[in-house]
């Protein structure tokens, strides 16, 4: 079975990372399968690809044009048994080329779309946005199956007439359970005390991720301490690179709170800096599952997340952590406040983040990768 994977642009985040792992193990597996990406050139593949210079995430009529029909050059020299696309730009182009490809070539090609997300709150201006939300609604008929991340994900989708519930299948983006600590000691990495609570968060530094709002909720936090006689701080340690790196900086500066702040920039050792975490926090404006609050909770981290989209599946407010209201840094400062003070508060929720992300299905853990590679696995091989 041959199988024509499409996305947009291979940034450093979950979707990108997942879908590398996942065309290596199909081609281990036996399958047929050839990449097709656009953005940023990034290093060569083990497994057969091609790279759209003029595939981008921006709207530009002449490049999305020329994608189209390079996309549709691929299908014919190829000759795929299945397409499937994964984030909004290229699940547009893809699923209209492999329409046309389907129509020319006379072929029962499926057409399989992953969006990792919606784009229906949090990214764009309004009308942008319901632009977005009538293609998304239009090509769902050309679109065989879709694929959510979360219950989460495919019911917002839903309310939004995208599809037919039998189209629907929600995959989790795996995780690998049984990654090894180093063993390095963080802490004397970033010189943190060791008496020191560390609350943290791992993203791309977008402005979807929110963190803006968590390093403005510092101040929020500094003024509560101060109110409740507290003369202890906690050291954020944020985890990250990108466009708003040196805003996000430049908050902090101007907060006064910049010593309150740790910028690890990028890291690949993600687990253990996540392992020195006390508390983990996702302040996304948009986030169709959050493969870093699964993680957190692997290693027995209280959540405090933004109640939208995926991340509702992942936290129970008031069990496991706390939801808060996106873009509301006096919330998050409350919730942190919450957790920063009592220990034992900390290790219940901790304990209850563990036993929900260990619970299984299929054999496997739930959002292990295993279980997601069998899960796709089946979707290909019933297409």
């Amino acid at each position: 079975m041959k199988i024509v994977q499409i996305i947009t642009r291979l940034n450093f985040g979950g979707s990108s990372e997942n879908l590398i792992d996942l065309c290596r193990k199909l081609k281990e597996d036996g399958f047929d399968v050839i990449l097709v990406y656009g953005g940023d050139k990034v290093k060569q593949f083990d497994f057969k690809y091609y790279y759209l210079k003029e595939l981008k995430r921006e709207i530009g009529v002449l490049d999305d044009i020329k994608a189209f029909l390079k996309i549709i050059k691929i299908l014919f020299r190829e000759k795929p048994d299945v397409i499937n696309t994964h984030t909004s730009k290229a699940g547009i182009i893809g699923r209209w080329a492999g329409f046309f490809y389907k129509l020319l070539a006379n072929k029962n090609t499926k057409i399989i779309h992953v969006p990792h997300g919606h784009i229906f709150y949090g990214y764009f201006s309004k009308p942008k946005t319901y632009f977005f939300i009538i293609l998304e609604f239009l090509t769902s008929f050309i679109t065989d199956f879709l694929v959510a991340l979360t219950e989460n994900e495919k019911m917002e989708t839903l309310k939004y007439g995208i599809g037919k519930e039998k189209k629907w299948h929600i995959i989790p983006s795996g995780v690998d359970y049984f990654q090894k600590l180093s063993g390095k000691d963080i802490r004397e990495e970033f010189k943190i005390p060791k008496e020191k609570i560390v609350v943290g968060s791992v993203a791309r530094l977008e402005p979807i991720k929110g963190i803006d709002y968590l390093i403005r909720s510092v101040k929020y936090l500094n003024e509560i301490l101060k109110i409740k006689n507290i003369k202890d701080f906690p050291i954020f340690l944020i985890v990250g690179d990108g466009s708003q790196k040196d805003y996000l900086k430049k908050i902090a500066d101007e907060d006064k709170v910049k010593e309150h702040i740790i910028f690890a920039g990028y890291r690949e050792d993600v687990y253990d800096l996540i392992n020195v975490m006390d508390i983990y926090v996702q302040p996304s404006l948009n986030e169709g599952m959050g493969r870093t609050v699964v993680m957190a909770e692997i290693l027995s981290k209280p959540i405090i997340a933004s109640s939208v989209c995926g991340l509702k599946d992942l936290i129970t407010d008031a069990y496991n952590g706390y939801l808060v209201e996106p873009k509301n840094s006096l919330e998050l400062a409350m919730k942190i406040y919450e957790l920063f003070k009592n220990e034992d508060l900390r290790k219940n929720m901790g304990q209850k983040s563990f036993e929900l992300v260990n619970r299984e299905e299929n054999g496997f853990k739930y959002y292990s990768f295993e279980r997601e590679y069998l899960l796709y696995k089946k979707l290909y091989m019933g297409a």
